[in-house]
Protein backbone atom coordinates (compact mmCIF):
# COMPACT_ATOMS: atom_id res chain seq x y z
CA UNK A 1 0.00 0.00 0.00
CA UNK A 2 1.55 3.33 -1.14
CA UNK A 3 1.77 5.84 1.94
CA UNK A 4 0.03 9.18 1.77
CA UNK A 5 1.14 12.36 3.74
CA UNK A 6 -2.53 13.64 4.89
CA UNK A 7 -1.43 17.82 5.58
CA UNK A 8 -3.28 20.30 7.78
CA UNK A 9 -5.60 17.56 9.27
CA UNK A 10 -7.41 17.20 12.63
CA UNK A 11 -6.05 14.60 15.19
CA UNK A 12 -9.67 13.36 15.47
CA UNK A 13 -10.64 13.47 12.03
CA UNK A 14 -10.82 10.02 10.04
CA UNK A 15 -7.08 10.09 8.76
CA UNK A 16 -5.25 8.88 11.84
CA UNK A 17 -7.76 6.25 11.41
CA UNK A 18 -6.55 5.47 7.81
CA UNK A 19 -3.89 2.91 6.67
CA UNK A 20 -0.83 3.83 4.79
CA UNK A 21 -1.63 7.71 5.86
CA UNK A 22 1.23 10.01 7.78
CA UNK A 23 -0.69 12.73 9.85
CA UNK A 24 0.14 16.00 9.74
CA UNK A 25 -1.83 17.76 12.15
CA UNK A 26 -0.96 21.16 14.00
CA UNK A 27 2.06 19.56 16.76
CA UNK A 28 3.71 18.87 13.56
CA UNK A 29 3.71 21.68 11.32
CA UNK A 30 2.22 20.50 8.06
CA UNK A 31 4.81 23.35 6.32
CA UNK A 32 7.58 21.56 7.11
CA UNK A 33 6.21 18.81 5.03
CA UNK A 34 9.49 17.83 2.33
CA UNK A 35 7.83 14.33 0.64
CA UNK A 36 8.42 11.83 -0.39
CA UNK A 37 4.57 10.90 -0.27
CA UNK A 38 2.06 12.32 -2.71
CA UNK A 39 -0.42 14.33 -0.13
CA UNK A 40 -3.54 15.30 0.74
CA UNK A 41 -4.09 18.71 1.88
CA UNK A 42 -6.47 20.36 4.02
CA UNK A 43 -4.81 23.65 4.65
CA UNK A 44 -7.17 26.41 6.32
CA UNK A 45 -9.52 28.21 4.76
CA UNK A 46 -10.60 30.92 6.91
CA UNK A 47 -8.18 33.30 5.13
CA UNK A 48 -9.05 32.56 1.37
CA UNK A 49 -13.55 32.38 2.42
CA UNK A 50 -15.80 34.47 1.89
CA UNK A 51 -15.69 35.58 5.54
CA UNK A 52 -11.81 36.39 5.69
CA UNK A 53 -12.59 40.00 7.22
CA UNK A 54 -13.33 38.09 10.58
CA UNK A 55 -10.91 35.42 10.51
CA UNK A 56 -7.99 36.18 12.79
CA UNK A 57 -6.81 33.04 14.32
CA UNK A 58 -5.55 31.23 10.90
CA UNK A 59 -1.72 30.93 9.01
CA UNK A 60 -2.27 32.87 5.82
CA UNK A 61 0.67 31.23 4.51
CA UNK A 62 -0.43 27.23 5.30
CA UNK A 63 -2.19 27.07 1.56
CA UNK A 64 0.14 28.31 -0.47
CA UNK A 65 2.52 25.83 0.71
CA UNK A 66 0.21 23.32 0.29
CA UNK A 67 -0.57 24.24 -3.43
CA UNK A 68 3.53 23.99 -3.52
CA UNK A 69 3.48 20.66 -1.63
CA UNK A 70 0.32 19.52 -4.11
CA UNK A 71 2.55 20.16 -7.16
CA UNK A 72 6.09 19.20 -5.75
CA UNK A 73 5.08 15.91 -4.47
CA UNK A 74 1.19 15.24 -6.53
CA UNK A 75 -1.92 14.57 -4.72
CA UNK A 76 -4.85 16.88 -4.00
CA UNK A 77 -5.75 20.30 -1.90
CA UNK A 78 -9.35 20.93 -1.26
CA UNK A 79 -11.47 24.22 -0.03
CA UNK A 80 -14.44 25.34 0.07
CA UNK A 81 -15.90 26.70 -3.33
CA UNK A 82 -14.78 30.15 -4.43
CA UNK A 83 -11.54 30.03 -2.38
CA UNK A 84 -9.63 32.85 -3.31
CA UNK A 85 -6.72 30.85 -3.40
CA UNK A 86 -7.18 29.50 -6.63
CA UNK A 87 -6.58 32.96 -7.98
CA UNK A 88 -4.21 33.97 -5.98
CA UNK A 89 -1.97 30.46 -6.71
CA UNK A 90 -3.30 30.99 -10.05
CA UNK A 91 -5.08 27.73 -10.22
CA UNK A 92 -7.49 26.64 -13.08
CA UNK A 93 -10.90 26.91 -11.96
CA UNK A 94 -13.01 23.96 -12.66
CA UNK A 95 -13.72 22.75 -15.68
CA UNK A 96 -10.80 24.91 -16.84
CA UNK A 97 -7.57 23.85 -18.46
CA UNK A 98 -5.11 22.08 -16.67
CA UNK A 99 -2.06 24.21 -15.18
CA UNK A 100 1.49 24.36 -16.24
CA UNK A 101 2.12 21.72 -13.98
CA UNK A 102 -0.83 19.18 -15.50
CA UNK A 103 -3.05 19.99 -12.51
CA UNK A 104 -6.87 20.51 -12.59
CA UNK A 105 -10.00 21.45 -10.37
CA UNK A 106 -13.28 20.04 -9.93
CA UNK A 107 -16.26 20.78 -8.03
CA UNK A 108 -17.76 18.27 -5.73
CA UNK A 109 -20.72 18.27 -3.04
CA UNK A 110 -19.57 16.73 0.11
CA UNK A 111 -23.09 15.55 0.63
CA UNK A 112 -22.27 12.73 -1.83
CA UNK A 113 -19.89 11.05 0.46
CA UNK A 114 -21.93 11.43 3.65
CA UNK A 115 -21.76 14.79 4.94
CA UNK A 116 -24.58 16.32 6.42
CA UNK A 117 -24.34 19.85 4.25
CA UNK A 118 -24.17 19.95 0.69
CA UNK A 119 -20.56 21.92 1.45
CA UNK A 120 -19.90 22.72 -2.42
CA UNK A 121 -15.97 21.95 -2.62
CA UNK A 122 -13.40 22.87 -4.88
CA UNK A 123 -10.35 20.09 -5.14
CA UNK A 124 -6.86 20.49 -7.06
CA UNK A 125 -5.55 17.63 -8.27
CA UNK A 126 -1.91 17.01 -9.86
CA UNK A 127 -0.25 13.51 -11.22
CA UNK A 128 -3.96 11.88 -12.04
CA UNK A 129 -5.53 12.29 -14.98
CA UNK A 130 -9.56 12.98 -14.60
CA UNK A 131 -10.64 10.34 -17.12
CA UNK A 132 -8.81 7.81 -14.01
CA UNK A 133 -11.45 9.47 -11.32
CA UNK A 134 -14.93 8.99 -11.09
CA UNK A 135 -16.87 11.88 -8.74
CA UNK A 136 -20.33 10.86 -6.89
CA UNK A 137 -22.99 13.16 -7.47
CA UNK A 138 -26.15 13.42 -5.71
CA UNK A 139 -27.52 13.33 -1.86
CA UNK A 140 -29.73 14.98 0.08
CA UNK A 141 -28.73 17.39 2.91
CA UNK A 142 -30.19 16.92 6.17
CA UNK A 143 -28.19 20.20 7.90
CA UNK A 144 -26.98 23.64 6.32
CA UNK A 145 -24.36 26.35 6.94
CA UNK A 146 -26.04 29.20 8.16
CA UNK A 147 -30.12 28.48 8.29
CA UNK A 148 -30.79 32.41 8.47
CA UNK A 149 -29.13 33.23 5.62
CA UNK A 150 -30.19 30.55 3.21
CA UNK A 151 -33.95 30.85 4.77
CA UNK A 152 -34.24 27.39 4.84
CA UNK A 153 -35.62 24.25 6.98
CA UNK A 154 -32.65 22.53 7.07
CA UNK A 155 -31.07 22.13 10.66
CA UNK A 156 -27.93 24.51 11.30
CA UNK A 157 -24.63 22.99 11.85
CA UNK A 158 -22.61 23.68 14.35
CA UNK A 159 -18.67 24.70 13.37
CA UNK A 160 -17.30 21.25 14.50
CA UNK A 161 -19.88 19.98 12.37
CA UNK A 162 -19.05 22.18 9.36
CA UNK A 163 -15.36 21.35 9.89
CA UNK A 164 -15.87 17.56 9.80
CA UNK A 165 -14.47 15.64 6.89
CA UNK A 166 -16.39 12.59 5.94
CA UNK A 167 -14.72 8.99 5.89
CA UNK A 168 -15.96 8.18 2.56
CA UNK A 169 -14.60 11.84 1.39
CA UNK A 170 -11.13 10.87 3.41
CA UNK A 171 -10.88 7.66 1.50
CA UNK A 172 -11.93 9.47 -2.07
CA UNK A 173 -8.79 11.96 -1.26
CA UNK A 174 -6.54 9.06 -0.53
CA UNK A 175 -7.48 7.36 -3.27
CA UNK A 176 -6.81 9.85 -5.65
CA UNK A 177 -3.49 10.86 -3.91
CA UNK A 178 -2.46 7.38 -4.32
CA UNK A 179 -3.07 7.42 -8.39
CA UNK A 180 -0.68 10.31 -8.43
CA UNK A 181 2.11 10.12 -10.96
CA UNK A 182 3.74 13.41 -10.25
CA UNK A 183 5.79 12.94 -6.91
CA UNK A 184 9.12 13.69 -5.89
CA UNK A 185 10.13 10.16 -6.39
CA UNK A 186 10.07 8.62 -9.96
CA UNK A 187 10.82 11.18 -13.43
CA UNK A 188 10.43 9.42 -16.55
CA UNK A 189 13.62 9.60 -18.40
CA UNK A 190 14.71 8.20 -21.65
CA UNK A 191 15.93 4.01 -22.01
CA UNK A 192 18.89 5.84 -22.75
CA UNK A 193 19.67 8.14 -19.67
CA UNK A 194 22.92 7.88 -18.72
CA UNK A 195 22.57 7.89 -14.74
CA UNK A 196 20.27 5.20 -15.79
CA UNK A 197 22.92 2.66 -17.61
CA UNK A 198 25.37 3.38 -15.36
CA UNK A 199 23.05 1.87 -12.32
CA UNK A 200 21.98 -1.01 -14.81
CA UNK A 201 25.51 -1.75 -15.03
CA UNK A 202 25.42 -2.90 -11.27
CA UNK A 203 22.52 -4.84 -11.66
CA UNK A 204 23.11 -8.73 -12.05
CA UNK A 205 20.86 -9.01 -14.81
CA UNK A 206 23.07 -6.78 -16.92
CA UNK A 207 23.91 -8.29 -20.44
CA UNK A 208 27.00 -5.71 -21.67
CA UNK A 209 28.24 -3.10 -19.49
CA UNK A 210 28.75 -0.10 -20.43
CA UNK A 211 25.92 -0.13 -23.38
CA UNK A 212 24.13 2.87 -23.47
CA UNK A 213 20.57 0.36 -23.76
CA UNK A 214 19.30 -1.57 -20.96
CA UNK A 215 15.91 -2.27 -22.02
CA UNK A 216 14.50 -4.44 -24.71
CA UNK A 217 12.84 -3.41 -27.39
CA UNK A 218 9.45 -2.58 -27.32
CA UNK A 219 6.94 -0.09 -25.21
CA UNK A 220 8.73 1.11 -21.73
CA UNK A 221 8.15 3.16 -18.97
CA UNK A 222 12.08 4.22 -17.64
CA UNK A 223 11.94 5.60 -14.06
CA UNK A 224 14.64 7.35 -12.46
CA UNK A 225 15.78 9.19 -8.86
CA UNK A 226 19.21 9.91 -7.53
CA UNK A 227 20.30 6.27 -7.11
CA UNK A 228 17.68 3.92 -8.16
CA UNK A 229 16.00 3.24 -11.63
CA UNK A 230 12.99 1.35 -12.58
CA UNK A 231 12.62 -0.26 -15.71
CA UNK A 232 8.66 -1.56 -17.31
CA UNK A 233 8.41 -3.33 -20.64
CA UNK A 234 5.70 -4.52 -22.95
CA UNK A 235 5.60 -5.53 -26.26
CA UNK A 236 4.26 -3.38 -28.11
CA UNK A 237 0.16 -4.93 -28.59
CA UNK A 238 0.57 -3.28 -31.97
CA UNK A 239 3.15 -5.47 -33.44
CA UNK A 240 1.47 -9.04 -32.68
CA UNK A 241 4.56 -9.93 -31.22
CA UNK A 242 4.04 -11.75 -27.76
CA UNK A 243 5.97 -12.22 -24.66
CA UNK A 244 8.20 -15.29 -24.79
CA UNK A 245 6.61 -16.32 -21.17
CA UNK A 246 3.50 -16.17 -23.19
CA UNK A 247 2.15 -13.51 -20.40
CA UNK A 248 0.83 -10.19 -21.32
CA UNK A 249 1.11 -7.30 -19.18
CA UNK A 250 4.26 -4.85 -17.67
CA UNK A 251 6.99 -6.41 -16.79
CA UNK A 252 9.87 -5.04 -14.38
CA UNK A 253 13.29 -6.47 -16.44
CA UNK A 254 15.17 -4.18 -13.77
CA UNK A 255 15.07 -2.45 -10.21
CA UNK A 256 17.90 -1.12 -8.45
CA UNK A 257 17.64 0.82 -5.37
CA UNK A 258 20.94 2.46 -3.92
CA UNK A 259 19.35 5.27 -2.71
CA UNK A 260 18.88 5.96 1.31
CA UNK A 261 15.64 6.69 3.23
CA UNK A 262 13.06 5.24 0.85
CA UNK A 263 11.84 1.88 1.28
CA UNK A 264 12.31 0.02 -2.12
CA UNK A 265 8.56 -1.55 -1.71
CA UNK A 266 7.83 2.27 -1.27
CA UNK A 267 9.92 3.09 -4.95
CA UNK A 268 7.83 -0.30 -6.54
CA UNK A 269 4.21 1.14 -5.45
CA UNK A 270 5.22 4.85 -7.09
CA UNK A 271 6.64 2.88 -10.30
CA UNK A 272 3.13 1.49 -10.62
CA UNK A 273 1.00 4.30 -10.84
CA UNK A 274 3.02 5.11 -14.06
CA UNK A 275 0.69 2.09 -15.41
CA UNK A 276 -2.18 3.16 -17.58
CA UNK A 277 -3.45 0.07 -18.89
CA UNK A 278 -2.52 -3.19 -18.63
CA UNK A 279 -2.93 -7.18 -20.02
CA UNK A 280 -5.07 -9.96 -18.22
CA UNK A 281 -1.65 -11.03 -16.20
CA UNK A 282 -0.83 -7.60 -15.04
CA UNK A 283 2.26 -6.72 -13.13
CA UNK A 284 5.22 -9.32 -13.71
CA UNK A 285 8.34 -10.25 -12.94
CA UNK A 286 11.57 -12.23 -12.10
CA UNK A 287 14.17 -12.43 -9.80
CA UNK A 288 17.01 -14.68 -9.64
CA UNK A 289 17.08 -16.81 -6.53
CA UNK A 290 20.83 -17.09 -6.61
CA UNK A 291 21.78 -13.46 -7.69
CA UNK A 292 20.36 -12.09 -4.72
CA UNK A 293 21.48 -11.50 -0.95
CA UNK A 294 17.96 -12.10 0.59
CA UNK A 295 16.35 -15.45 1.90
CA UNK A 296 13.20 -14.10 0.73
CA UNK A 297 13.92 -13.44 -2.87
CA UNK A 298 11.58 -10.77 -4.26
CA UNK A 299 10.92 -9.41 -0.65
CA UNK A 300 10.19 -5.69 -1.27
CA UNK A 301 7.71 -6.55 -4.09
CA UNK A 302 5.85 -8.64 -1.76
CA UNK A 303 6.10 -5.84 0.46
CA UNK A 304 4.23 -4.01 -2.13
CA UNK A 305 1.91 -6.65 -2.86
CA UNK A 306 2.95 -9.00 -5.26
CA UNK A 307 3.01 -12.56 -5.00
CA UNK A 308 5.54 -15.46 -5.91
CA UNK A 309 3.06 -17.26 -8.88
CA UNK A 310 5.92 -19.72 -10.50
CA UNK A 311 9.36 -20.62 -11.82
CA UNK A 312 11.14 -19.04 -15.11
CA UNK A 313 11.14 -22.15 -18.11
CA UNK A 314 14.65 -22.62 -15.90
CA UNK A 315 13.93 -23.04 -12.50
CA UNK A 316 16.61 -20.53 -11.54
CA UNK A 317 13.86 -17.36 -11.01
CA UNK A 318 10.77 -16.83 -8.80
CA UNK A 319 7.96 -15.43 -10.93
CA UNK A 320 5.82 -12.71 -9.03
CA UNK A 321 2.61 -11.12 -10.35
CA UNK A 322 0.40 -8.14 -8.72
CA UNK A 323 -3.05 -8.47 -10.50
CA UNK A 324 -3.79 -4.63 -12.22
CA UNK A 325 -6.13 -2.70 -10.48
CA UNK A 326 -7.48 -0.40 -13.21
CA UNK A 327 -7.92 3.26 -12.71
CA UNK A 328 -8.91 4.72 -9.36
CA UNK A 329 -12.72 4.53 -8.65
CA UNK A 330 -14.77 5.74 -5.40
CA UNK A 331 -16.26 3.65 -3.63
Amino acid sequence: MRTVAALYVDPHGPYPRMRGVDCWDESRDARAYAGPHPVVAHPPCGPWSRLRTFCRHQSRDCAPIAVEQVRRWGGVLEHPQCSTLWAHCNLPLPGGFPDEFEGWSVEVDQVAYGHKARKRTWLYVVGVSPSRVHFRSGGTPTHCVNSRKRGTHLLELSAAGRRRTPQQFADLLVDVARRSQRQGIWQRVSKAQPECAELADRHYSRRKVGSPQFMPPGNTIVLHMPGAVFGWWRPDPKSGIKAMNGLDGWTCTIFRNESTGILSSELILAAESFIDDCGPDGLITYVADAKVRSTNPGACFKAAGWRATGRSADGRKTLLQKPWCGKAVAA
